[in-house]
């Protein structure tokens, strides 16, 4: 056969080009019958053309065949038979069709070695996209099974004694279809990035995603589209109108006090965490030094739409919330590219590259993940271990809101579209230092804050070092007045999106002569970390909600007032005395506070503007002055 095929093909191919020039129909027919014939000599048969090729990296015998070297010759005659220079996905996708029709047990060792060799080569850049079909892998037992039925493994800390893994305390996991589906295992030869482009489902993808909001049309044919921005162009541009700094300090502080909460917590984390059980491997980045805000007020179901609309006038709705995540929330932003939130049932994690985060998209650039009544703490302890502080157990509902911020480094600066800076562990601290200063002052104004305290956590394993915590309460033992938030706020259980038209309609039908006003003195103090008195204050805050100034009410209640949100709420701050104090007994304490309030004169307050929380401008008064302005 070696001798005589290639005097065969020699003569086709000299006949098939003579009859070709003479345009003889009869040849044509005679290679349209060829080409379905087992013609082509593959070395120790004959084989149909179509599943021959000259080219192939595998040996698929007896379902493909690449044409012998010493007949590759005859390339042209070939090529006219139907011969050709590679195998197509499709082929390849018709051989694991026959192995898997062979029966339901276990594939042989030679079958298994080229189902798991065909994978190999299905997942090349040059058979991407694959066709729209059904494929067969080899399952943990041999078994050839619809890719869409398995699960690679890829959370091996999850394993048991086994060398199982075991998501949420067994392998019976309910995918979306069919309900209490027992997911069955890829084969261990093939990789996880094979079994991924082939269709087989992330353990640790199907673990995030259990719980995790998600939006797909899953219509064939359907896509997204419009108009967009980069939200990572945009978020860059926020950063240019707000500066770095203590601002960014000053709007988490800002939020907790629109929120009620009573006490806000930051802690600069210089730990390094573990890389290993995570959401995606590409998280591994952002396991370094954090900043964490606390506060003890919840994120309400209107808080997470609100922090997703970047730059919207949601925010303007609630006229009581100065800050309340507009704008302002994505100057953290200068801090890190993959903030995260913790509170109630929910942990919300921010992606805007779409490149760290599990199925993350430029259209939905984050999770929202339910982490109450679920293991996640157990399946992924790496990545929620961060966010064992506060009372928060990653298990049960937290009743407060955390804030991480992984601090940017150098590497991960390298790459941002959002600042190509990094943001060390030793400029956070410098950051909260510099409100060592004027902390007490931070607390003046505030509707609902009382506590600001500041930590350091050095280690994994170590808990968090207080270094100073600035307090507010009443100086005179009584409880401090709160009319004008009240009058603001509105009835109890009021909706916060329609408390600013309830507000005007309010103020609209009030006598201007009897709107509150509030005079309270308060005893503002700053301890160190050894508990420590460092700096004592007594001020006496005065504010009023328009009282007596029907002109400025008629502006607030006119059309252009409401849409800018203007409020007649004014007040100042003056400071009584100032000093140090040594903790002695309760009624010591109780006679100093005892008097009329007079304004020591000789320690001369440099009077800044206030929103709530210190501006940068100085009035030249001996006072500080509140005024609640339009929305910033």
């Amino acid at each position: 056969m070696a001798l005589a095929v290639p005097r065969l093909y020699q003569a086709m191919d000299a006949l098939l080009e003579q009859a070709g020039r003479e345009g003889d129909d009869d040849a044509c027919a005679v290679l349209e019958q060829l080409c379905e014939q087992r013609c082509v000599w593959v070395g120790g048969e004959f084989a149909a053309p179509a599943a021959t090729a000259f080219n192939s990296p595998l040996n698929l015998a007896p379902h493909l065949h690449a044409v012998p070297a010493d007949l590759r010759c005859f390339r042209t005659l070939l090529r006219k038979l139907g011969v050709r220079d590679r195998f197509e996905a499709s082929q390849y996708l018709d051989v694991l069709v026959v192995l898997a029709g062979r029966g339901d047990g276990a594939l042989e060792s030679a079958s298994l070695q080229m189902a798991l060799a065909i994978a190999q080569q299905l997942a090349a850049p040059e058979h991407m996209p694959l066709p729209q079909r059904v494929i067969f892998l080899p399952d943990q037992s041999g078994v050839l099974t619809s890719a869409h039925e398995l699960m690679y493994d890829d959370a091996p800390w999850l394993m048991d004694g086994s060398g199982t893994a075991t998501p949420g305390g067994g392998v019976s996991v309910p995918p979306t279809a069919p309900p209490a589906h027992e997911w069955k295992r890829v084969h261990p030869k093939l990789s996880h990035e094979v079994a991924d482009l082939l269709g087989a489902h992330s353990l640790r993808r199907w673990l995030v995603a259990r719980n995790a909001d998600t939006f797909t049309l899953g219509l064939e044919g359907v896509e997204s589209f419009g108009q967009h921005e980069s939200l990572t162009s945009r978020i860059r541009n926020i950063l240019e109108l707000y500066a770095d700094g203590v601002g960014i300090i000053h709007e988490l502080v800002q939020n907790a006090d629109d929120a009620g909460a009573s006490r806000v917590a930051f802690v600069l984390d210089e730990s390094v965490r573990g890389r290993s059980s995570l959401l995606s491997p590409a998280m591994a980045a952002w396991q370094g030094p954090a900043l964490y805000a606390f506060n003890d007020a919840q994120f309400t179901p209107h808080d997470f739409k609100n922090i997703c609309s970047i730059g919207s006038n949601a925010k303007v709705a609630s006229s009581i919330a100065t800050g309340r995540f507009g704008l302002g929330f994505n100057a953290t932003y200068h801090f890190t590219d993959v903030p995260s939130i913790v509170s109630g049932e929910h942990v919300v994690f921010f992606d805007p590259h779409a490149r760290f985060l599990p199925g993350a998209t430029p259209q939905n650039p984050g999770l929202k993940i339910r982490f109450t009544g679920a293991n996640y703490l157990q399946q992924f302890p790496d990545q929620f271990k961060a966010y064992l502080m506060f009372g928060c157990d990653m298990a049960s509902r937290f009743d407060g809101t955390l804030f991480r911020f992984p601090l940017r480094t150098a590497e991960t600066a390298s790459s941002s579209e959002l600042r190509q800076q990094e943001y060390a562990a030793h400029a956070v601290r410098e950051l909260l230092e510099s409100l060592r200063g004027r902390a007490a002052e931070l607390l003046l104004f505030l509707k609902s804050v009382r506590t600001v305290e500041f930590y350091e956590k050095r280690g994994v394993d170590e808990e968090p070092q207080l270094i100073f915590r600035a307090q507010r309460q009443p100086a005179s033992g009584q409880p401090e007045a709160t009319e004008i938030s009240q009058f603001v706020r509105g009835r109890p259980g009021e909706a916060r999106a329609t408390s600013k038209a309830s507000f005007y309609q309010r103020l609209q039908t009030a006598d201007v002569r009897k709107l509150p006003m509030e005079a309270n003195r308060l005893r503002v103090s700053v301890s160190g970390g050894s508990g420590s008195i460092e700096q004592m204050e007594e001020w006496l805050v005065c504010s009023s909600l328009g009282r007596g100034a029907a002109r400025i009410c008629d502006m607030c209640m006119s059309e252009e007032g409401q849409r800018l949100k203007l409020l007649p709420w004014g007040g100042a701050a003056a400071r009584l005395t100032q000093g140090v104090e040594e903790r002695g007994s309760n009624d010591a304490e109780e006679d100093d506070l005892t008097g009329v309030a007079t304004i020591d004169l000789g320690e001369t307050t440099h009077g800044r503007a206030f929103c709530f929380l210190p501006l940068p401008a100085e009035t030249g008064l001996p006072v500080h002055i509140n005024g609640e302005g339009r929305a910033h």
